[in-house]
């Protein structure tokens, strides 16, 4: 359910866009041949960085990274 009313429905994003790595990470990546995920979740500090893997896999771990709710906070 939204706080926005109903008139703005389909005007709005649904979710925020995906989060992106900074810069440096990118142009890491490139070099290396990685590619970094982030959870979209703002507060989460979650990434994966894979490099190598055929598609299926790599979908794999971009629906980890994605999906906040199997992320756990570091204790201590």
């Amino acid at each position: 359910m939204s706080n926005h009313p109903a008139w703005m429905a389909g005007h709005l994003p649904p979710t925020p866009p995906p989060r992106r790595p900074g810069l440096l990470r990118r142009i890491a990546d490139a070099i290396g041949g990685y590619t970094t995920y982030c959870c979209p979740e703002i507060t989460c500090d979650v990434r994966v960085r894979v490099r190598g893997l055929e598609p299926g896999e790599a979908r794999r771990y971009q629906e980890l990274a994605a999906d906040h709710s199997q992320h756990r906070r570091k204790s201590g």
